[in-house]
């Protein structure tokens, strides 16, 4: 029956919060005139089954105190009324325990408030338990600031105060019946109730706005291992630390053989910062802990600017602090001197100047108390924007990640999209007329014999940058350079034809010495570093080079790899067609160990070393041309791109 009536209870106070929330907020009221924000606190406006300013649910009604029945009818308790002569009336007459009755009121976010009511058992029926529930609530938020069942007696008025801390600028009071048992002749009167400032407002952390409170006054369960709690899109865990509530007699907060309080131990009026319920370490009274005993506060996401108070550090009882980041180093740590005693029994914990805050560790061998976790939830940084996929250079750069490292660039041999080039074969360089030249393309006839060749006065080009003719043009995207070089024998022609008299090449630097002796074949080598959080261990590699008019099959490749070994490995190469000076893709799959070891071995600690010398195999090859080289996490298209 009892747990009905609660459940029942439950859903009209919600209906009450809900009905309130709706409805239109009143103005602000000056927090700092201790006044009562509550209208009609003693329900002497209105009569009967109305009260003026308050919502009813149910059946709770206003009663009139009467001291000589002759006089007439109306309500007429064993006590007087508290204050004036009405009182809040639930089960009068008998009815079922199901009356609300709830106000809205004006609050500041950030302050800490006082309430206080009195409560009366009117009846003489013993089977009767007359209980009010009384519930403070920010609009639409499920996480109640006080959420109390109260037993009246049948002696005198119940004072009750309770403090919370607003949260919006409305806040909605409930009081609710929830007596059990043969309610017939027995009542439950509410009388006298305020909600002013509290005298003692709540120690604040620099920069305030926008922070997120944890009061755990509403959190459980109670006198266990609370679950985790999801506020603003962060989630946060506790490990070993449980909840109880102010003057609990439970877990190490009581000391003397009475379990009687000492003046450091947490009552509601030590300090504004412990209300409720309140987070501690599960022990015995009075038995302290190890010195190394961890608790531990874990947040889903690494938040900014965390206060939080502490209660109960006692003399040569040692507590230690430790702020974590997300990789779990120590950025911050705190040993609360031997000489802290009972006297500073609450200290605010101050993180206000810290950023990336994942976990905070208390250790040692005290069993204190934390309350009022607070905390700023930075913005989600965006979501990197990815490029869309393209398939002539599947290596873009990636952000926060490793793409490639690219000896050259791709930039169709320095011709770009080739317009007005013929080919070998009389037609356009650029076969399908898209997109720089690329793999299914050509290389320019310039002399226009029909032929890509060093023959003669050949097709020599040299389209190569300053930054390219010095061997050290790099581009990709995610590697740090240690030293690569390579980029002078890109967007040139590899031929006896470049050093010849009267060719638009004589007189250029050309990077074996002298064109005329082969072979003039590349010496691509990779020198770099890359952290290890933009590429994971293993990650498939690949070398990729664009080339043209190579006649050599099969396309070879002579690798030194990180280790110093030497290896020949056979390249994959597109198709080659029948005309000369076509552009072909090739690639050869890498092992991650071929390319990189461990910085942390190498003095290079938190990075990939990467290193690889390539050498082409092909020492009779008359003429030849390289766009780019690279090593990249993709490869390179052997078909042409569309």
């Amino acid at each position: 029956m009892k747990r009905r009536i609660f459940k029942r209870l439950q859903g009209i106070i919600a209906i009450a919060i809900l009905t309130l929330a709706m409805m239109g907020r009143p103005a602000i009221a000056n927090a700092a005139t201790p006044v009562n924000l509550i209208k009609n606190g003693s329900f002497e406006l209105g009569s009967g089954a109305a009260s003026a300013d308050w919502t009813s649910q149910g059946e709770p009604s206003i009663g009139r105190y009467i001291t000589n029945g002759a006089n007439g009818a109306g309500y007429r308790p064993i006590f007087p009324t508290h204050d004036g002569i009405y009182t809040a009336v639930f089960n009068g007459g008998g009815t079922p325990a199901r009356g609300v009755l709830s106000q809205s009121f004006s609050t500041v976010p950030g302050t800490r408030y006082d309430l206080i009511f009195y409560t009366l058992e009117n009846g003489i029926n013993r089977a009767a338990r007359s209980k009010v529930r009384v519930v403070v609530s920010s609009p639409g938020d499920p996480n109640f600031l006080v959420d109390r069942l109260i037993e009246s007696t049948t002696t005198t008025w119940q004072k009750s105060t309770f403090s919370f801390i607003a949260k919006d600028a409305t806040t909605i009071l409930a009081f609710g019946d929830g007596s059990s048992g043969n309610l017939s002749g027995t009542d439950i009167i509410v009388d006298d109730v305020s909600v002013i400032v509290s005298a003692t407002q709540p120690a604040s952390c620099p920069n305030a706005i926008g922070r997120t409170l944890l009061d755990f006054n509403a959190a459980g369960p109670l006198n266990a291992a609370p679950h985790p709690i999801s506020k603003d899109g962060v989630t946060v865990s506790f490990k070993a630390l449980t909840f109880i509530e102010t003057e609990s007699t439970l877990i190490g907060f009581v000391s003397g053989s009475k379990g009687e309080f000492e003046p450091n131990q947490v009552r509601p009026s030590d300090r504004a910062n412990f209300n409720g319920r309140f987070l501690t370490t599960p022990n015995k009274p009075g038995v302290p802990l190890s010195l190394t005993y961890r608790r531990a506060i874990d947040f889903s996401r690494p938040v900014n600017k965390v206060c939080f108070f502490i209660a109960d550090i006692d003399y040569g009882q040692r507590i230690k602090v430790n702020v974590l980041n997300a990789k779990g180093e120590s950025f911050y740590s705190f040993a609360f001197p031997s000489s802290t005693s009972s006297d500073y029994a609450l200290i605010p914990f101050d993180l206000s100047k810290l950023n990336g805050i994942k976990t905070i560790e208390i250790i040692g061998e005290d069993p204190i108390g934390i309350d009022n976790l607070s905390f700023v939830v930075p913005p989600k940084p965006p979501e990197p924007i990815r490029p869309k996929p393209d398939k002539c250079d599947p290596n873009k750069p990636i952000p926060g990640a490793f793409s490639s490292i690219r000896i050259g660039d791709l930039d169709g041999f320095g011709f770009g999209n080739g317009k007005g080039l013929t080919a070998a074969s009389g037609n356009s360089v650029n076969t399908d007329g898209k997109g720089i030249l690329s793999t299914g393309d050509f290389l320019p006839d310039f002399n226009g014999d029909g032929k890509f060749s060093s023959r003669g006065a050949g097709d020599p080009f040299d389209n190569r940058s300053d930054a390219e003719v010095a061997g050290t043009f790099l581009t990709g995207f995610g590697y740090e350079d240690m030293g690569s070089t390579g980029s002078d024998y890109t967007d040139l022609f590899l031929g006896r034809a470049f050093g010849k008299k009267g060719s638009s090449t004589f007189g250029r630097p050309f990077p074996d010495g002298d064109p005329k002796t082969l072979p003039n074949q590349p010496g691509f080598k990779f020198r770099f570093k890359v952290v290890k959080d933009k590429l994971p261990e293993g990650t498939p590699l690949f070398l990729n080079t664009m080339l043209g008019d190579y006649d050599v099959k099969p396309v070879r490749v002579i690798l030194k790899k990180a280790n110093g070994k030497m290896v020949t490995q056979e390249v994959k190469v597109s198709a080659k067609g029948k005309s000369d000076g076509q552009i072909q893709a090739s690639f050869i799959r890498l092992k991650f160990e071929q390319v990189f070891v461990d910085g942390d071995t190498v003095g290079e600690p938190g990075y990939w070393v990467g290193s690889l010398d390539v050498d082409f195999d092909a020492p009779r090859e008359p003429s030849a041309s390289f766009d780019f080289s690279e090593i990249g996490t993709n490869k390179i298209p052997l078909q042409p791109c569309k």
